[in-house]
């Protein structure tokens, strides 16, 4: 009996077939809910936050001045997470890693199971838990945008000072 397992001596997977389990897994369609669901949280968390600790007393109109350019800059900020190049990061990686922990056979099989139809089904589950675990998570991710609204703040402050004395 050998001290090593098989994977040991098996054959690493391609990047062509780790890419196609990739898009059969729709791992970027994953990635990318991921992002816009951290986002939605940011600024959720970034309004309220700014609503419930007011640095300034405004007006509506001004108010929604101030809104319009919190998202601005939440826009702006998305973008270094989410362009092509930060894409081809994630793509690239998560390659690598699976190279490390999958053989050949392994990813043939999982392409092989997830066209399946009890694959198929498995991952429409797999989104509803998914969504479900998002839910549970909205807590822990709101109290991370915490940190991103203190960096954030810093600049508002100056924007608002601006509105305000328009």
């Amino acid at each position: 009996m050998s001290l090593f397992s098989q994977s040991v001596w098996a054959a690493p997977p391609s990047d062509a077939s780790l890419q196609k389990l990739m898009t059969i897994l729709r791992v970027e369609e994953q990635f990318d809910q991921e992002i816009k669901q951290m986002e939605e949280l940011i600024e959720k968390q970034t309004i309220n936050s700014w609503k419930e600790h007011p640095i300034v007393k405004l007006s509506p109109d001004k108010e929604k001045q101030l809104i319009a350019v919190i998202q601005r800059m939440l826009q702006e900020t998305a973008k270094i997470g989410t362009d092509k190049n930060s894409l081809k990061i994630y793509i690239d990686t998560w390659i690598q890693v699976a190279k490390k922990h999958y053989t050949q056979e392994e990813v043939d099989a999982m392409i092989q199971f997830y066209t399946s139809p009890v694959g198929q089904s498995i991952m429409k589950k797999s989104d509803l838990i998914s969504e479900e675990y998002m839910e549970i998570m909205k807590p822990i991710m709101q109290e991370q945008s915490n940190q991103i609204f203190q960096y954030m703040q810093q600049e508002m402050v100056q924007e608002m000072k601006k509105i305000a004395n328009q």
